[in-house]
């Protein structure tokens, strides 16, 4: 004798519902993405020795040293300075 499994019909309009939803919140997560690249963040560091700027897209868009950066003769500051600034 073989089983015969019945496959109950699913709420059609609540799946429509869902994936509509889905929709929505990828699309909102898509701009909210895109309004984040466009963003522009400036980050000093080492008592303002260093300054740089970032993209939303964590591109570094330049780097600027001060004078009193260029004078110091340590390069293990200046590396930790320089790695903060950046990170």
């Amino acid at each position: 004798m073989m089983a015969v499994l019945k496959h109950e019909k699913t709420d059609q309009p609540e799946v429509a519902s869902l994936a509509e939803e889905l929709r929505k919140m990828q699309h909102k997560m898509f701009e909210a993405q895109a309004e984040l690249q466009r963003e522009i963040v400036t980050v000093t560091s080492g008592e303002k020795l260093v300054k740089v700027v970032i993209s939303g897209a964590q591109q570094v868009q330049s780097i600027q040293l001060s004078p009193e950066l260029m004078q110091i003769r340590d390069p293990d500051l200046v590396s930790e300075i320089l790695t903060t600034a950046v990170n």
